[in-house]
């Protein structure tokens, strides 16, 4: 049962990161009309770093998909480590973590994104990172 819950939050990430990439990126090959003014304002802002040039749009997207890819790429670290802890004990402190970034990619989501998808997908990695904690801890207090 510990397992299942950690694995659904762990599968909950994979799929935010993957859906917040396919949708950027089909964002990019189908721009909306209203969205074009900040498009050519930000490609029209440059960007200087360390004698790199470049301007606001890419710095931007690449954020974008960076942080999507990282997402998806921890939700991938969750399961690994699952495969390789063996026991629901030793999973614990991956759930606190698994829980605590959760938690905290809601409240940005909530406060900075206001958007359905990774508002619904991180509340339900919450969820089951607790279940898998309440779980686990449940299973630790009966064999004692």
């Amino acid at each position: 049962m510990v397992f299942r819950f950690y694995r659904t939050g762990a599968w909950l990430w994979v799929i935010t990161g993957i859906t917040h990439n396919l949708f950027d990126l089909l964002s990019r090959l189908f721009p909306s009309a209203a969205k074009e003014p900040v498009r050519t304002v930000l490609y029209n802002l440059p960007f200087e770093f360390l004698g790199m040039n470049s301007n606001y749009y890419r710095l931007t997207m690449g954020f974008s998909l960076a942080m999507g890819t990282s997402i998806a790429l921890a939700g991938v670290l969750f399961l690994l480590f699952a495969r390789l802890a063996g026991t629901a004990v030793r999973t614990r402190p991956a759930c606190f973590v698994g829980l605590a970034a959760s938690v905290a990619l809601l409240a940005i989501s909530i406060a900075a994104l206001q958007l359905p998808p990774p508002i619904v997908t991180f509340s339900l990695a919450s969820l089951a990172f607790a279940a898998a904690l309440f779980a686990s801890r449940r299973s630790a207090i009966s064999r004692a």
